[in-house]
């Protein structure tokens, strides 16, 4: 009162701190969160404790009947009511216009998303929202564990621009309900369309309250939001209560257009003590709004959704719970004018021994050329290696034989490219090279050659992988560094009876980048499957390569090589327990399999263990000749002190992991969804942290 009294704004400073949440739920009437059916958990990002912004993007066109740029208005307008929530690390981002990719909010204009289309006469869903989640869980804030949420997504449903119409600000409340699913919340009350009989008056209040509120708030939470958001979110230290020493503002801000729609800005931080930093836009000659929010100690952020080649100001504010440092200087910059569309439909149409064309299709139809980039295993990145005239649609290279190479395609436009076309990949055989004869290589069914190339994204430069077959002739590993650690399981099945193609799956228990070439010596065809650094899927390929006629035997096909067997590794695996028991590191770990056929018909089983090495072992579910699954453990205490688990798939069913060390009795839990055919990679395995002592290992 006394600061409003000299004409001074400051923020709410009269939230509990964070120690008193639980007394802000009792008080809320007990918001609801989502949690998996399995374990019971919440889930949360993670991504905001790390000062990390989660940015979400709109399908082309917006919601029919308001437009793009409203749309975009709207949502930025739902991110800031949750970004706002006081005491909390919400951080969420608006990235403009997007084709695709995670975090998308799209437009159910097809009716193909939501079942029933919304109707103006009876009402319906306005809807859907809500977060897809890791199997894994970690430690969390009140003591709890909690699977991270990795990617969010919001449909709005088909002709619900009448109701729109007539409810002022219904798509700004529309958006931030749907967002506050994609953040972990559950309906504060009821399920679906019901009436929460018995709510208590702040959980009807509730954005998130089953029904939409035929009035003209917006996207305005509700003490129940706030308090959810409190509890999953917690801020660091003040939760929120403001006052205390001043936040120093952060100074020499610079800004940098990077696209049509996207500004870089970086700042320096001048304050040790603040839980966010708050961003302000402004078109030149218009109003400073908030477009952005990051967590502590950030010194940068990308701001999306700005107009093309539109000169704007920025200035960004450091923000401790209730208090505010000023804002800093403004910086300038003007966005790049559009970009040239994508190329598509890239292919390689002709692949031979001496080279490859390439074809893609012109989606621009302004570029002033297209640059042709390549990679190989031993480049650092991409190049450039060809630009060719606008409207040109193919390119013939030469290539050296056996040497894989990955190639994507840019339209140039005046002041930037276009963003990257889909990747394809290519490694040019001999017709009639053998299937073996390298040491290095696996000969799968009899025809099928197979090698690794890899790069380092952590140092250690290049290299080959060396293969071992293993479990008959249709599935083998490759290691890069060490003979004892696998990093990559191959599988080829014949599904000629199936869909006349031969079947390719591999799963990876490492996050290098490589590239698997596999040549039918059979046929002269041959597939290779590129994996980007950092990247940690396998691939499940059913049309991998066509059955076709086999050549003469005069081509040299005929010669066959034996496959390399496994290179000696100090300490074997360890045997113990039944078969569906495997234990690595000595015995020190067991691991179990439990899995859930979703083709047929939700049958059941076990997962029966075929041994390796001490660190890896594989499990098959149907058939011991064809391994579905590979498991290694790492004993990683002298990085951070723990020990490691990473699983690779062959297989898209649903399975359950459960790893127990047998010193400790903790265990952790894996689960893979059905469909899905990544495996998961668990630097922070063991021991757990439960606040329990532990004796270290001898």
């Amino acid at each position: 009162l006394a600061d409003a009294a000299r004409g001074v704004e400051r923020d709410a400073d009269y939230f509990l701190a964070d120690e008193e949440v639980r007394g802000i739920e009792r008080v809320s009437g007990e918001f609801n969160l989502f949690s998996d059916d399995r374990t019971g958990r919440n889930l949360r990002w993670f991504r905001f404790d790390e000062g990390k912004n989660v940015v979400f993007r709109i399908a082309a066109g917006g919601q029919p009947g308001i437009g793009e740029e409203a749309t975009g208005t709207a949502v930025q307008r739902a991110i800031a009511a949750w970004n706002g929530a006081p005491g909390t690390r919400i951080a969420y981002a608006f990235g403009g216009v997007a084709t695709g990719g995670p975090n998308m909010i799209r437009f159910d204009n097809a009716g193909d998303e939501i079942d029933d289309d919304f109707s103006c006469s009876s009402g319906g869903v306005l809807g859907v929202g809500g977060p897809a989640y890791s199997g894994l869980v970690q430690p969390g804030p009140n003591g709890q564990h909690y699977h991270p949420i990795t990617n969010g997504g919001v449909t709005l449903n088909k002709n619900i621009e009448c109701f729109l119409q007539r409810v002022p600000n219904g798509l700004d409340q529309l958006l931030a309900h749907e967002l506050g699913h994609t953040l972990g919340f559950h309906h504060s009350c009821g399920e679906g369309l019901n009436s929460c009989s018995g709510a208590s008056s702040v959980q009807l209040d509730a954005l998130m309250h089953p029904n939409i509120h035929n009035d003209a708030r917006g996207a305005r939470l509700g003490d129940d939001d706030r308090a959810a958001a409190r509890a999953l979110y917690p801020g660091s230290g003040d939760g929120g209560g403001g006052g205390g020493a001043p936040v120093a503002a952060p100074s020499e801000l610079a800004a940098t257009a990077i696209s049509s729609t996207q500004v870089e800005l970086t700042w320096s931080d001048n304050s040790d003590d603040e839980t966010q930093f708050r961003i302000e836009a402004r078109p030149a000659g218009g109003s400073f709004a908030r477009v952005a929010t990051t967590g502590a100690n950030a010194t940068g952020a990308t701001v999306g959704g700005l107009s093309p080649d539109t000169a704007y100001d920025f200035r960004v504010q450091a923000r401790r719970g209730g208090a505010a440092s000023p804002f800093s200087p403004a910086a300038s910059a003007t966005t790049l004018p559009d970009a040239p569309a994508t190329p598509g439909s890239l292919a390689a149409a002709s692949l031979t021994a001496d080279g490859v064309t390439l074809t893609w299709s012109d989606e621009s139809g302004d570029e002033i050329g297209f640059a042709v980039e390549a990679r190989t295993p031993s480049t650092e990145g991409w190049s450039e290696i060809a630009v060719v005239p606008p409207g040109t649609t193919e390119l013939t290279l030469a290539l050296p034989t056996g040497v894989p190479h990955s190639f994507r395609v840019r339209a140039l436009g005046t002041e930037q490219p276009s963003e990257p076309s889909e990747v394809v990949s290519v490694t040019p055989e001999a017709p009639d090279a053998p299937c073996g004869g390298d040491p290095t290589a696996l000969c799968l069914g009899q025809r099928f050659r197979v090698t690794v190339d890899w790069n380092n994204p952590h140092g250690d430069g290049f290299g080959v992988g060396t293969g071992a077959a293993f479990a008959g002739d249709q599935s083998g590993t490759f290691w890069f560094f060490d003979p004892a650690n696998v990093e990559l399981i191959v599988k080829i099945l014949d599904g000629t009876t199936l869909n006349d193609h031969f079947w390719i799956f591999h799963g990876a228990l490492t996050d290098v980048e490589y590239w698997i070439s596999v040549h039918d010596t059979a046929t002269g065809r041959s597939r290779t499957y590129y994996n980007p650094p950092f990247d940690q899927c396998g691939q499940l390929d059913t049309a991998g390569i066509p059955g076709g006629e086999e050549l003469p035997a005069a081509a040299g096909n005929a010669l066959i090589f034996p496959n390399p067997t496994p290179a000696a590794v100090s300490g074997a695996a360890t045997e113990c327990g039944d078969d569906d028991t495997l234990c690595l590191l000595g015995g020190r770990f067991e691991i179990e399999v439990d899995w859930v056929n979703q083709h047929a018909g939700g049958e059941t089983g076990v997962g029966h263990r075929v041994a390796g090495t001490d660190q890896t072992g594989y499990f098959w579910f149907f058939d011991p000749a064809n391994v579905e699954l590979v498991v290694k453990a790492l004993d990683a205490r002298a990085v951070n002190g723990r020990f490691w688990v990473f699983f690779g798939s062959l297989s898209d069913v649903e399975y359950t992991v459960t790893v127990t060390d047998t010193e400790t009795l903790q265990q952790r839990t894996y689960v893979n969804t059905p469909g899905s055919t990544c495996g998961q990679f668990d630097t922070a395995a063991f021991p757990i942290d439960t606040g329990a002592l532990v004796a270290p290992a001898p």
